[in-house]
């Protein structure tokens, strides 16, 4: 997303064949990618609607003074006349532009953690059974873990014996069921190096509850993805959260 003039935010929208993760709760987490030729259909029928919102992380809460000032594709015809940091970009790459009324809110938008645009689309996919899913974007799922699975999970974990850091034993994720709430077990939390040496199959592996029974492999498949994500950084922020939660008291953090 870039603020290339006054009052106005220019960003991709689609890149031609990049690979977006996606989550649905039947398929789990997987990859797709738009060729051009879908993409300019998507551009097609996104600018025949009208007073499309346009929201916050694919939240309820909206931007209110906005319009929509561009939707394009790059070509070779227009390539030369776009910002410096889009020309590298593939030819069929869909940008929009939008220019905000009230420079309050353009200035919020612009010191937020905010990095780029999104939109939701329905598409079809095919899985290695051969079976095809017809499938909506769905968002809810993007920062918390246990939104996605039929268990929960908290980050616990300390020393063996005493308080504070001492209490609950090494850094490890507590798994809750999640309508009782009963506690089904443990499973110790990997060490960064370690977890980057391993290949998929082998993390699974490791994701196993101490002396209980093991969790559904589908769940497991999620919750190696998730830790994994964006050269592990969500494992990285669970050490973090270890980290500042076992300093001085028992708090656990659901993830």
């Amino acid at each position: 997303m870039n603020k290339y003039q006054a009052n106005r935010i220019l960003g991709a929208i689609l890149i031609p064949d990049k690979e977006i993760e996606r989550y649905d709760k039947e398929l789990g987490f997987f990859k797709i990618k738009f060729s051009k030729e879908t993409i300019k259909e998507y551009k097609g029928n996104f600018d025949k609607k009208q007073n499309i919102p346009l929201t916050k992380s694919h939240s309820k809460e909206s931007f209110k003074s906005f319009e929509l000032s561009n939707s394009f594709l790059i070509s070779d015809n227009n390539k030369s006349s776009i910002p410096e940091s889009y020309k590298n970009y593939p030819i069929g790459t869909w940008l929009v532009e939008y220019t905000f009324i009230d420079e309050e809110e353009f200035l919020n938008l612009i010191s937020s953690d905010l990095i780029g645009f999104s939109v939701e689309l329905e598409y079809s996919i095919t899985d290695e059974n051969g079976k095809t899913h017809h499938l909506k974007d769905n968002f809810e799922r993007m920062n918390k873990l246990s939104e996605l699975l039929s268990i929960n999970i908290f980050i616990r974990g300390g020393s063996t014996g005493g308080a504070g850091r001492n209490e609950h034993g090494e850094a490890h994720f507590e798994i809750h069921q999640k309508n009782s709430n009963k506690n089904i077990g443990k499973i110790f939390m990997p060490k960064l190096n370690r977890w980057s040496e391993l290949n998929f199959k082998e993390k699974l592996s490791l994701l196993t509850i101490e002396k209980g029974a093991d969790i559904p492999k589908r769940e497991k498949k999620a919750f190696v993805k998730w830790l994994e994500k964006n050269e592990n950084e969500n494992l990285k922020r669970c050490y973090n959260e270890w980290n500042r939660i076992n300093k001085d008291n028992n708090q656990a953090i659901l993830i």
